[in-house]
């Protein structure tokens, strides 16, 4: 196997495999219910500001130690099921994000994830493993498959996304909505476009979430220079990630700049980009196995 082949397995499971390639995801059965219930006493007792706001997530936290911690009580659940799915890959950092109950604000529009690894030589993955069952009501996950391959250039912290004014159009067409049971886990690539509606229900919609990626890989942050349109690319550590601001620019005495990569390139035009993600549309439920 070559160990720095963008293409390489993630997978111990071939059709895990296949879907993760062509759809950009896959769900699947990851924790139990008891590990389920432990994990949420465990986010009960952390003590941390995460605030209540609509959407709040623990990586905006400015409490250092506290993101730490929540970091390492999802890496030590996640732990043995990433040992039992994954082949050689490492689990990066882990965070909370919790959509509170109110039906007018908490919709988390249509985006991608920043980069975070080489995505020319590795492939990185992110996990979303909901403490409770999600739904159109308590804000599901929504994706559009087969999206992470459209757009090829770098994702930086904090970038608008391309096609925000077109989203509703997007997740109408194209959208899928995963119905996800407590425990259960989306796969997905960070670069597939996604979104989520507000939370409708009467409780809280606790996700516990990680980055991860092929063992032998390095961590970077692409930072967004908006003065010159570029993507800064520093090689940085997990500590960045678990200590710095979000979307901050790392600081070049500590982390290496690599290079800087131009961000003005021609977007694909609304036709191109419907045309391309038609082949994707769902012709049936999310399968689990």
């Amino acid at each position: 196997m070559n160990t720095t082949n963008k293409n390489r397995a993630l997978f111990k499971n071939h059709e895990h495999q296949d879907l993760f390639n062509k759809k950009g995801y896959v769900v699947v059965d990851f924790l139990s219910s008891n590990e389920v219930s432990s994990l949420r006493a465990a986010y009960d007792n952390l003590e941390g500001d995460l605030g209540e706001a609509a959407f709040a997530s623990t990586i905006m936290s400015k409490n250092v130690v506290f993101r730490n911690e929540v970091s390492n009580v999802i890496e030590a659940f996640f732990k043995n099921a990433m040992q039992n799915i994954f082949i050689d890959v490492t689990f990066f950092w882990g965070n909370f994000n919790v959509k509170y109950p109110n039906s007018n604000i908490g919709t988390v529009p249509l985006h991608q994830d920043p980069s975070f690894l080489d995505e020319q030589i590795y492939q990185p993955f992110g996990l979303w493993v909901p403490l409770i069952g999600t739904n159109e009501v308590n804000g599901g996950l929504q994706v559009i498959p087969g999206s992470q391959y459209f757009l090829h250039f770098p994702r930086c912290g904090g970038e608008p996304f391309p096609f925000i004014t077109i989203q509703q159009e997007l997740l109408e067409q194209f959208g899928e909505l995963l119905y996800m049971k407590a425990g259960q886990a989306y796969i997905g690539n960070p670069a597939v476009f996604h979104a989520s509606p507000t939370n409708k229900s009467t409780e809280p919609r606790i996700v516990a979430a990680g980055l991860a990626g092929p063992k032998e890989s390095n961590l970077r942050y692409h930072y967004h220079n908006t003065c010159n349109q570029t993507a800064e690319v520093f090689n940085v550590d997990q500590k960045y990630y678990l200590s710095a601001p979000l979307f901050s620019k790392p600081n070049p005495e500590e982390y290496e700049l690599i290079q800087s990569i131009n961000l003005e390139k021609e977007i694909a035009s609304k036709e191109k980009l419907f045309n391309y993600l038609s082949q994707f549309k769902k012709e049936s439920h999310v399968t689990s196995f």
